[in-house]
């Protein structure tokens, strides 16, 4: 059966009597003596040597280093616990034996059991500083290799120790913080506010809880530097329970911010590209009903125009001859030019019903745009002058418009303005601008009026809706509808934008003749 080693004792006595006396009481205790040496230079020759597990140590050596000053060499270099043997029990000489902190303290002549009990505790005591050491040791170094941060105080928040990472992002190193109160080494603000935020380590000491930081705080390092963190900070109990510190544990948290400011801008854009997608999916969805709509709504216009087209030429005709032979003094005759317009009015819906139904895309006509600006104002300011209404035209370099048909300009034209003078009050004005740009005939027409209501400004180009059936003027709700199928069948765009009791503005887009227009926020 394997026995432990038995337990190596150095003696340091000068007097030989006195030493071999012990080493013979040491070999009955089980001790092994590994070296007896009579002065204070040979015993420090010899440790290295043999590796004592103690030293008896006569406190009065003949020669330069008596025994005090020897231990004191030894516990330096070889951290060895040290019994003290004297004769000599006075004050003075307790006093500087103290200073070395001895094992234990002998005094001769003394009773085996005396030794051998001090002999025990000394090398008990010094097993438990020894595990107490190498346990502090390996947590002191476990802190230092952590990736965090940590800073441990006493029980006033003074620091004690600061780990490299601690250091790093204060801006203190060690030797320089330890015995500094935690508050100016570890400081701490809001980041919106600024202000100077709790220190979580002294709330753990006034509290006696684990605390964490608030969200947003920022670390002031000492050279300027600032970092955002989070931390927590735990209360350092004795076994009584008793809190003797706090441990401070805090993390530099910049690249998860940065990243999570990534993700949150990533969020944004994809949800604003959502938002994009949804509203573009909208107005496709609206398009195309608006489009099988307006499709539903002419194929029966022109179902309804075909059918009234036959009649009313039998009623034209028939009118005709009519009106070729009621004399111009018939008390009646009044009547006449009056059914000639209605009859022309019936006319001039039906074919409105039929461009409805298909504008011809396929045929597009050049000609100078000012010219049938000015012909469409001419024409439309007899109306205008009756509902005391003036027009201004202003045109800059108007160019060639190709468009639908010959017509498509004057007929977008004339219904905008016709529009323009019934909604306009006595005494306003109607503004009519046009200019190239970018390949385009930029055209306006904006009004003074009464404006149109953002309840129905969705509507204003669906066919057969309109906002006079209760006016004098009627109207079957047709013009814009088929002012937005010419103006797209030409290539073009028309939109407004309009505010009650201030006006309606409508901007009509043509592609000029010869050019590839480009499309722009401004268009």
């Amino acid at each position: 059966m394997n026995q432990s080693p038995a337990t190596k004792i150095m003696v340091v006595e000068d007097e030989t009597i006195v030493a071999l006396d012990i080493q013979s009481r040491l070999r009955k205790f089980g001790y092994e003596v590994v070296a007896v040496c009579s002065s204070g230079e040979e015993a420090l020759a010899q440790v290295p040597a043999v590796l004592p597990d103690l030293i008896l140590m006569d406190i009065m050596l003949a020669g330069e280093l008596d025994g005090i000053k020897t231990a004191e060499q030894i516990r330096s270099r070889y951290d060895l616990p040290v019994i003290f043997l004297t004769a000599y029990a006075d004050e003075k000489t307790l006093q500087a034996a103290k200073l070395t902190e001895p094992y234990g303290y002998v005094l001769k002549p003394f009773e085996e059991r005396e030794l051998h009990s001090n002999i025990e505790m000394g090398l008990y005591r010094h097993k438990l500083e020894r595990e107490i050491k190498e346990s502090r040791q390996w947590f002191a170094t476990t802190l230092k290799c952590i990736g965090d941060a940590v800073i441990a105080t006493d029980e006033k928040g003074i620091v004690v120790f600061m780990n490299a990472v601690a250091q790093a992002l204060t801006g203190w190193p060690e030797s320089a913080a330890v015995g500094v109160e935690l508050n100016a080494v570890f400081r701490i603000v809001n980041e919106t506010t600024r202000q100077p935020a709790e220190n979580p380590a002294l709330r753990a000491l006034r509290e006696g809880v684990i605390t964490g930081l608030a969200n947003h705080t920022i670390l002031l390092a000492q050279d300027g530097r600032e970092f955002p963190i989070d931390d927590s900070a735990a209360p350092i109990r004795d076994e009584r329970g008793n809190i003797i510190g706090v441990v401070l544990v805090f993390r530099d948290v910049s690249e998860r911010k940065q990243a999570e400011d990534q993700i949150r801008r990533y969020n944004e854009q994809l949800e604003e590209l959502v938002r994009v997608r949804t509203a573009r999916l909208q107005q496709l969805e609206r398009q195309r009903l608006e489009n099988e709509k307006l499709a539903a709504t002419g194929r029966m216009a022109a179902r309804i125009a075909h059918e009234i087209n036959n009649p009313l030429a039998g009623i034209k005709n028939s009118f005709l001859l009519i009106k070729d032979h009621v004399p111009r003094d018939h008390p009646d005759y009044e009547f006449v030019p009056r059914l000639e317009r209605e009859i022309d009015r019936i006319a001039g819906i039906v074919q409105q019903m039929f461009t409805l139904y298909r504008p011809d895309r396929n045929m597009t006509k050049e000609y100078p745009a000012s010219e049938a600006i000015r012909d469409v104002v001419a024409l439309a300011r007899s109306g205008a002058q009756e509902a005391g209404v003036t027009i201004t035209v202003a045109i800059e370099q108007a160019g060639q418009a190709r468009v639908n048909s010959e017509g498509t300009l004057r007929q977008v034209l004339f219904n905008l303005l016709r529009n323009a003078i019934e909604a306009s009050a006595r005494g306003s004005a109607i503004m009519v601008q046009a200019a190239a740009r970018d390949g385009w005939l930029n055209l306006i027409v904006a009004d003074q009026g009464c404006g149109i209501p953002e309840a129905i400004q969705s509507q204003v180009f669906e066919p057969f809706f309109t906002t006079k059936s209760g006016s004098a003027t009627g109207g079957l709700g047709l013009g814009l509808s088929i002012s937005k199928n010419l103006a797209e069948a030409s290539g073009g765009a028309i939109r407004f934008e309009s505010k009650q009791g201030l006006g309606t503005t409508f901007h009509i887009l043509l592609p000029l003749a010869g050019s590839a227009p480009t499309r722009s926020e401004d268009n």
